[in-house]
């Protein structure tokens, strides 16, 4: 389903729906373009957070929102991903911590470089690639990557065309391209594109964007000898029984494992930091593992008032979704 009607939203600037007075606010996240949302309606504001922190590369916008929060807010609806992974006093590596221990692990690699990051982590893609020019390698991308990059339109970012970026059509997505007739698609890109039979010669020179999809066009290229694997995800995928097969795989092609992330959600202190600026009148907990927000509740009980309960919270989810479809019916 398509919406008829699509509202742009920017930074700062006020849209209204309905009845409500939506207020976006750009964040710090490993997503592209995240925002944080202020609604407003009936003389009530209510602050979803979103996903958000403040080690990446846009980290000054946290600050920003902790020097110039928004005022009167009633409820704060505040991610909490990171309550259930210990203590107040961690801080994660910034992007730019993860560049310079990516330039060291590249360094120190033979061969190809192996990157497992998500296609739409921008930050972390930005950070090999600044990483890769500091070493003299060629960051090579596939196809879907290299879609995303483009359909951003943000022409400071790595974009198919730059002379240090290189795009890979595995063999997964040309069956996609083949399936669905994406010809043309694929055809916008032709210029910029390596091919298997160059990976080889290429391997010394380049770090490559990899998924476990891609193990047979590795094998077949035969490019993967002294190489190394950077992992910059979760380590918690790697227990999904699903991966054991990889983990047999790299053993048997003498390709070490490196893992090298940080979060993008924002640490507990920061978490107290922001809840503290926005001084709402309840905080709700959400995308959380520790649904009480007991290590805030306990040290900050004071600045964050009522804690609304979440059969509380899910009530007042349905009473907003019925008066956006009753407003949208006028």
């Amino acid at each position: 389903m398509v919406c008829s009607k699509t509202l742009q939203i920017y930074d700062g600037m006020s849209i209204s729906l309905g009845p409500f007075i939506i207020t976006p606010y750009l964040v710090d996240h490993s997503a592209y373009d995240a925002y944080a949302i202020q609604i407003e309606a009936d003389g009530k504001k209510l602050f979803y957070s979103g996903d958000f922190r403040g080690h990446g590369r846009k980290r000054k916008l946290l600050d920003r929102l902790v020097a110039h929060p928004p005022v009167k807010i009633d409820t704060l609806l505040m991610e909490g991903t990171t309550l259930s992974r210990g203590s107040d006093k961690i801080q994660y590596p910034s992007e730019n911590d993860l560049e310079e221990l990516f330039v060291h692990l590249i360094k120190n690699t033979k061969g190809m470089v192996l990157f497992w990051s998500s296609a739409q982590n921008i930050d972390r893609l930005v950070t090999v690639y600044k990483s890769g020019r500091k070493t003299n390698r060629l960051l090579i991308i596939d196809m879907y990557t290299a879609s995303i990059l483009k359909a951003i339109e943000n022409p400071n970012l790595p974009q198919p065309g730059w002379k240090h970026l290189k795009i890979f059509l595995p063999w997964h997505q040309k069956k996609i391209i083949k399936s669905r007739k994406l010809f043309d698609f694929a055809k916008t890109f032709s210029s910029h594109r390596i091919y298997p039979e160059q990976l080889k010669t290429l391997s010394k020179k380049a770090v490559m964007l990899f998924r476990p999809s891609m193990a047979r066009d590795l094998e077949k290229a035969g490019c993967f000898k002294n190489s190394s694997l950077i992992y910059s995800l979760w380590p918690g995928y790697l227990k999904e029984e699903k991966f054991n097969w990889f983990y047999d795989w790299l053993n048997k092609n003498k390709i070490p494992l490196k893992h090298c992330h940080t979060s993008g959600h924002t640490p507990i202190f920061d978490l107290q930091r922001f809840a503290n600026a926005i001084k709402a009148d309840r905080l709700v907990p959400i995308h959380s593992f520790e649904p009480n927000f007991y290590v805030l509740k306990r040290k900050e009980e004071a600045a964050f008032g009522e804690f609304m309960s979440k059969r509380k919270c899910l009530e007042e989810y349905d009473r907003i979704k019925t008066v956006l479809a009753e407003s949208t019916k006028e």
